[in-house]
């Protein structure tokens, strides 16, 4: 990994600073921005163009996508996995990954049988998607989630 060059470090820390961004926060911030740095220099792309930052979103999202499609995962699951992990980052408020417990997986899960009346397939495949992206992508396990209300189409509501 490369070293953050003075002037680029102090005007990101003025950045977070003025973002309003928690002090806790800020290791995985850098961490992110050193990701960026190295993704520019290993692909000779300068990171002042515009359009790096794009490129650097791309390349994530291909890695997303491979850890699926290494698993023989089909383009379907994919489509659909990737819609529950835009759902979960919407509904976390763009907590960062590294913050994510199992406790926002069945806070979310919840939501989607209490608020949302999800039918109970549409619950276990958000159930998938989370876990899958808990192991594969975040590597951590969520363990086993009890207490979550589960969504039932014969007997309504029920809680395991």
């Amino acid at each position: 990994m490369i070293k953050i060059p003075d002037p680029l470090r102090k005007k990101y820390d003025h950045l977070l600073l003025k973002s309003s961004v928690p002090l806790k926060e800020y290791a995985a911030y850098k961490r992110w921005l050193l990701f960026y740095l190295d993704f520019c220099k290993k692909y000779t792309h300068p990171y002042v163009e515009p359009n790096s930052l794009s490129l650097f979103c791309d390349k994530l999202k291909e890695k997303r996508q491979n850890e699926i499609l290494v698993r023989h995962y089909s383009k379907t699951t994919l489509k659909a996995y990737s819609l529950w992990a835009e759902k979960f980052r919407y509904f976390i408020k763009d907590k960062l990954p590294e913050n994510l417990t199992p406790d926002d997986v069945k806070e979310f899960l919840t939501f989607l049988a209490v608020k949302k009346k999800v039918s109970a397939s549409s619950q276990n495949q958000a159930f998938n998607a989370l876990l899958f992206f808990f192991r594969h992508v975040l590597k951590k396990e969520f363990g086993k989630l009890e207490g979550v209300v589960r969504s039932n189409l014969i007997h309504g509501l029920f809680r395991i």
